[in-house]
């Protein structure tokens, strides 16, 4: 607001002084001549205006006078009333140049001579179309324009011959890059001074990203006829190779199933070479881009690595390890074929095979029984007995496994066949500590040993009898040794076995085997057990008492049953009005050879008779609070027309009142008359009357039948 205030006051002080100028008759410039840009053959107008003007105004360009022409220099305006502008017509580039306003003195003596500012007429000269250029050398709009990544790169773009100078803009792609990217340079043309040579140099560096896109320079001048021009240039960024790998197999690669193809894509500017190298070997594995193997084998088990290189450098190396896998094979065993060992002294097998991956062991004995069963003994490469004994002579074998794609392969080696020299020693482990008969059996006990060198002796001892194997005594009978089969062939075991015949209590104790050769003896003993045969009574007995278990868990459950005792206590007790309807429509539809009548429990008849009950039974539980005495005499009233219907029926129904007794005597009356309605409707017969048989109808056989189930219903009603 203050500075509005102050507005009203420089516009009076201007007056003012302009004024008092005017009285004191000095001449000063109102308006000075401005920088105009013009088209050739256009008009165009240099304001000089004068405040009280009492010289003779006059122009000068590039310095000297400017005379008046009619038709091309002429003023604008009346120079008396100080207007001393000059228009220029029909523009040309001879009028381009420095032009200045100028005002004589008012008087000789006066110091009042005016000259305005230089004031710069431009004639627009359209330069000639831009261009570009690398160093010294034009470059072909459109061609490429070689960087290379990450390094700063000049361009130049020039125009000439323009007035004014032509300005400059920079654009990658559609992207225009900040000003700080390039200068701007002018100079005249030495042959056309009046003209301009313009020049923007641009600096900047490019990434692989820029390659293929457009550099563009656009030069602006009013005088083009777009007001712009352009020249572009292919951007082509050369960079160092990026290599990607393609194949690289994922999962196991099983020899001679699988195959390999790996290929080493480059991505480089310009185009490079690739190679692969295999590790550990320092000539090129191949120049192709593309490496195969069909079908893998364990030879190519390796790390290929693969780079690229170009003239821009080198790319960083891409290696992938090719692992294949292959099963078991070439399995060695030692130290030899046959191996002996000495009694409880220490030996070792060994077993190598070459698989990837590398096999697991196992190292199997076949038993010294004769059987096909073999027993594990190691799970390592080396199989190491501290102390063997004679359970360890037999034929190992080794058996080396791995796991390809989710599948076990094996390979088994041929058999070692160990034995063992020594002292003959007992297998325990097949061996008895007792054996079991019943008295008056022959009793065998076996034994099984071992023994390199061959026994020398063999006998059986018991308290202070011994017998020679091969000989007997009475019921005792040392057979002869028998050797036994091994799976492995070998011959160094043994079976003892000695027959007690018809075994008594008395041969009841311990048996001692003794047997010896050159390097030693061995002792084992089994006890010899007689138990009585089980007896026929015994069985019988046995029978006997299940069947008194059954039969007494049978009375058992129907007892408690009967008494609701137990499990029997809860169960729900089935009520007197349906038990009775249930009887009654039963006893109405026995013909099985006619349709079944509908059920009781859908007659309306009976469904009015069982609430007709219940009501009567409700009164009843009320009336019960009444004296014994009082009841008594009702029931004794009452009594003689209940019984017409359910003469057996006085628990339940003598506790009602005279009234509830006929409703209820009189539904049931109705029940039947309806039931037996509806039965004869269903067995083709109409009209057909329950109750007490009339005379017209004693002879008739549907007046039997109703008498005959009458008669039933009532010994059914008795019953209850």
């Amino acid at each position: 607001m203050g500075g509005l205030a102050r507005t009203p006051l420089l516009v009076a002080l201007v007056v003012i002084l302009q004024c008092l100028q005017g009285c004191r008759g000095v001449q000063t410039f109102q308006e000075e001549p401005r920088y105009t840009e013009v088209n050739p053959g256009e008009s165009t107008l240099l304001t000089c205006k004068v405040y009280n003007m009492r010289g003779v105004c006059s122009w000068q360009k590039d310095g000297l006078p400017q005379g008046m022409f009619t038709g091309k220099y002429e003023w604008s305006g009346e120079r008396s009333s100080g207007d001393c502008s000059l228009r220029v017509l029909d523009v040309a580039e001879v009028d381009d140049g420095e032009w200045e306003c100028q005002v004589t003195a008012s008087a000789f003596t006066a110091q009042d001579a005016l000259t305005s500012t230089i004031a710069r007429l431009v004639v627009r000269v359209a330069p000639d179309p831009p261009y570009l250029q690398v160093g010294h050398t034009p470059a072909v709009a459109g061609r490429n324009f070689t960087v290379r990544e990450g390094k700063l790169a000049a361009i130049k773009c020039i125009t000439r011959y323009g007035n004014p100078a032509a300005r400059f803009r920079w654009f990658i792609g559609s992207e225009e890059l900040p000003s700080n990217t390039y200068n701007h340079s002018n100079s005249t043309e030495p042959d056309r001074p009046k003209l301009w040579r313009s020049m923007s140099v641009l600096h900047t560096s490019y990434v692989k990203a820029d390659h293929g896109r457009q550099v563009r320079c656009l030069a602006v001048h009013e005088a083009y006829e777009a007001r712009s021009l352009d020249v572009s240039v292919l951007l082509d960024v050369q960079y160092a190779p990026t290599v990607t790998l393609e194949g690289a197999p994922e999962g196991d690669i099983e020899e001679g199933v699988d195959s390999v193809s790996l290929k080493c894509i480059a991505d480089s500017n310009p185009p490079s070479n690739v190679m692969w190298r295999r590790e550990g070997d320092q000539n090129v594995f191949s120049f192709q881009d593309t490496v195969k193997f069909d079908p893998v084998t364990r030879k190519h088990t390796a790390t290929y690595t693969c780079e690229a290189r170009n003239a821009v450098g080198a790319s960083h190396p891409i290696s992938v390890e090719i692992d294949v896998k292959y099963p078991p094979f070439e399995i060695e065993v030692g130290p030899s074929p046959f191996v002996t060992a000495g009694l409880h002294n220490h030996t070792q097998l060994e077993c190598h095979a070459s698989g990837n991956p590398p096999p697991a062991y196992t190292w199997l004995q076949q038993r010294m029984d004769g059987s096909d069963r073999a027993q594990v003994r190691g799970q390592n490469a080396t199989f190491s007995i501290t102390a063997a004994t004679y359970a360890h002579q037999g034929n190992y074998i080794c058996v080396a496994s791995n796991h390809i794609k989710g599948k076990e392969r094996r390979v088994q080696s041929e058999p070692i066949q160990l034995e063992v020299v020594g002292a003959p020693e007992v297998m325990r482990y097949s061996a008895s500590p007792e054996v079991e008969v019943e008295r008056g059996q022959d009793a065998l006990i076996q034994i099984i040993f071992c023994s390199d060198p061959q026994p020398r002796s063999a006998n059986w001892e018991w308290g202070s009898n011994q017998l020679e194997t091969g000989n007997g005594n009475g019921r005792y009978v040392a057979k002869p040794l028998s050797k036994i089969n091994s799976a492995s062939g070998s011959d160094d075991c043994y079976a003892a076995r000695l027959v007690v015949q018809h075994a008594d209590h008395a041969d009841a104790r311990n048996y001692y085997f003794n047997v010896e050769n050159e390097r030693g003896a061995d002792r084992y003993a089994v006890a010899l057990a007689v138990r009585e045969p089980m007896s026929m009574t015994v069985v019988i007995g046995v029978v006997v008492a299940c069947l008194a278990l059954l039969v007494l868990v049978t009375l058992l459950v129907l007892y408690t049953f009967k008494t609701e005792k137990w499990c029997f206590a809860h169960l729900p007790k089935p009520r007197y009005p349906n038990l009775l309807m249930e009887r009654l429509w039963a006893i109405y539809s026995r013909d099985t050879s006619q349709p079944q009548p509908t059920p009781y429990s859908e007659a309306p008849a009976f469904t009015a008779l069982r609430e007709k009950i219940l009501e009567t039974r409700s009164e009843r539980n009320s009336y019960k609070s009444r004296s014994t005495s009082q009841w008594k005499r009702k029931r004794d009233c009452d009594c003689t027309n209940q019984m017409e219907m359910f003469p057996h029926e006085e628990d339940d129904l003598t506790h009602n009142t005279t009234s509830s007794n006929k409703d209820a005597l009189g539904a049931s009356s109705n029940i039947r008359s309806t039931a037996q309605g509806t039965i004869d409707k269903n067995r083709g017969i109409e009209g057909v009357h329950i109750g007490p048989p009339t005379k017209s109808r004693e002879g008739s056989p549907s007046f039997q039948n109703q008498a005959l189930e009458s008669k039933k219903l009532s010994e059914f009603t008795s019953e209850k």
